[in-house]
């Protein structure tokens, strides 16, 4: 599985269902996300189940996918 880092609390990691085709995420206070990639804005959107949204944008300069929530926190690719 990817192994998630979150800046201001816990861990996320992702795991790809080829049943759904998604790639769900488990966040260690229960708070499901999964992710859907949307061609247009060439991002992955993620929906997170009780405290907004959050989309993941590729950083080149640092070589990492950078999820930036609505509510707070920043989610980075080990």
């Amino acid at each position: 599985s990817t192994v998630w880092k979150q800046y201001r609390y816990g861990g996320i990691h992702g795991v790809f269902n080829p049943v759904t085709r998604l790639i769900e995420w488990e966040h260690v206070f229960q708070t499901g996300v999964y992710g859907v990639f949307n061609p247009k804005l060439n991002i992955f959107e993620w929906k997170k189940f009780y405290k907004g949204g959050v989309h993941g944008i590729h950083n080149p300069s640092i070589g990492t996918i950078e999820w930036q929530a609505s509510c707070h926190s920043v989610f980075v690719i080990l």
